[in-house]
């Protein structure tokens, strides 16, 4: 079987088995050192820990599908997106 280039998706030899698209708005992710998860007890204090950096997803979209042959595609597109780095 041959496909003409027309920019057209070729058909998919395996279905879709899970499709989710999640608009990221006003969120923000926290890095925090790894002590604080493999080693709790030796930082009673958690609040001294500081973060390492955060980023605020001010406006994105998360996509997630995976198709029945269990290969996966993950997109993470942002339009606008605030680093501080601690």
């Amino acid at each position: 079987m041959s496909y003409v280039n027309d920019n057209r998706q070729r058909p998919r030899k395996y279905g879709t088995s899970l499709r989710m698209s999640i608009d990221l708005v006003n969120v923000s992710l926290e890095l925090l050192p790894i002590q604080l998860f493999e080693h709790p007890e030796e930082n009673p204090d958690l609040a001294q820990l500081t973060s390492l950096a955060r980023i605020d997803f001010v406006k994105s979209k998360f996509e997630f599908e995976s198709f029945s042959d269990w290969s996966q595609t993950i997109d993470l597109v942002s339009e606008e997106v605030i680093f501080e780095r601690h």
